[in-house]
């Protein structure tokens, strides 16, 4: 890549054209956003070029309903999903299954 943007992920990336970027990544912070699934998830569509994918962990607990149809409204592919896992396998206050994270590679559909 040639350069990042940070953004605040519940309003959208104002700052950004549609269809700018081949790839979105977000590591541990979508499960903060609970509320926000329908705006995040266009916002990367809109971002995302044809065919783009996104690469993101989420907490197993907040893979709801919600989180799975805003996935679906804005035409995402899974891609990838791996089975939950040690969000931080070393620390001993994150053990147990609330803190369980699964990794997506999620595809923008056309």
């Amino acid at each position: 890549y040639t350069g990042t943007v940070r953004g605040d992920l519940s309003k959208p990336l104002d700052t950004t054209k549609d269809a700018t970027f081949q790839a979105v990544a977000c590591v541990g912070t979508l499960s903060y956003l609970h509320e926000s699934y329908q705006t995040v998830f266009a916002e990367w569509r809109r971002v995302l070029k044809e065919g783009g994918v996104c690469i993101f962990t989420h907490k197993g607990a907040r893979q709801t309903e919600d989180f799975f149809k805003a996935m679906a409204d804005h035409k995402f592919e899974v891609v990838e999903k791996t089975d939950p896992m040690p969000y931080l396998p070393k620390n001993p206050d994150y053990v147990g299954p609330d803190h369980l994270i699964t990794y997506f590679v999620l595809k923008r559909g056309a």
